[in-house]
């Protein structure tokens, strides 16, 4: 089209998303650049610093430098497939502490069921203020893992008090299915079965509701939710994402994790699925918790 025009003219526009031809264009001495960040924004009173403030509490530093700050990602940040890590390991070291505090809110257990193989069935518990790894082990009946659940349940309600809700949410994909429906018959109502390839509930900006999560997942941390010390949350540091062609986020598969020689990420699947629950009690402590009559919930 521009060769068949004797004065034709070439404009792109785009984000800094990615290191492919429109860092290559941005480089180009021979293209006239307009460059619109969120400082600029600001100046003309289109953006607030609140706004921007909040813009970089609700999400990681690599992506407000993108989306935010248009720069381009470090070569080192970015594969070249387009996959970028979902969180520093400094923002995941920062936040791992040695011993559980006491803890806030309601339970939310986070349970991956294992399929057999080298992977592992995990539950994670996870409060308001932290997370804490509390069983990793081979499961090959999976009416032993349900016992095994419904024991730990009823130990941390022994521990923690009744008056806290129990949610027991499962990956119930393939034997997780069958987890999921034991557990219903005998709690009913705090059992939760998420299905990860499923639509998101922001499904504008998500692939799907497994990217959705992990993206709360990096959310929480960021904004201070502590990890017990287990070697496994290091699984949280191979977690990628990037921008499907439709422009929304997702999350590296598993396939393409064992191509990489990453085992199947169990503890780290098993925090995202905490995300499906939230509480009001986040910026509480445990003495505002007590005084409160009421609690509402929001299932995601």
């Amino acid at each position: 089209m521009l060769a068949g025009h004797k004065d034709g003219t070439l404009i792109k526009i785009g984000n800094t998303i990615r290191r492919n031809h429109f860092f290559k264009t941005h480089n180009d001495h021979r293209y006239h650049k307009i460059f619109v960040d969120c400082y600029q924004g600001l100046k003309e009173g289109r953006l607030n610093q609140e706004q921007i403030d909040e813009l970089k509490r609700d999400m990681d530093a690599l992506n407000f430098k993108m989306l935010y700050e248009c720069r381009f990602p470090d070569e080192e940040a970015i594969a070249g497939d387009g996959w970028m890590p979902l969180i520093t390991d400094g923002d995941i070291d920062r936040n791992v502490i040695e011993v559980a505090p006491y803890p806030v809110g309601d339970v939310r257990l986070g349970i991956d069921v294992s399929g057999g193989g080298r992977n592992y069935s995990v539950i994670v518990a996870r409060y308001d203020n932290f997370a804490q790894v509390i069983f990793k082990g081979k499961t090959k009946d999976t009416m032993d893992f349900v016992a095994k659940i419904l024991e730990m349940r009823q130990a941390i309600k022994n521990a923690i008090g009744y008056h806290r809700k129990t949610w027991l949410i499962v990956d119930a994909i393939g034997i997780g299915r069958g987890v999921y429906d034991a557990l219903k018959q005998q709690v009913s109502d705090d059992v939760i079965g998420v299905i990860g390839g499923e639509k998101a509930k922001n499904e504008k900006e998500f692939y799907n509701l497994r990217a959705e999560n992990y993206w709360r997942v990096t959310r929480d941390i960021m904004t201070g939710l502590k990890l017990v010390r287990h070697d496994d949350w290091n699984q949280l540091k191979a977690m990628k994402y990037k921008y499907a062609a439709d422009r929304r986020i997702k999350m590296i598969s598993k396939d393409e994790l064992l191509l990489d020689g990453i085992e199947s990420p169990d503890v780290a699947d098993a925090l995202s699925l905490t995300t499906m629950v939230k509480t009001e009690t986040t910026a509480e402590t445990h003495f505002a918790f007590y005084s409160r009559p009421q609690q509402d919930y929001e299932i995601y």
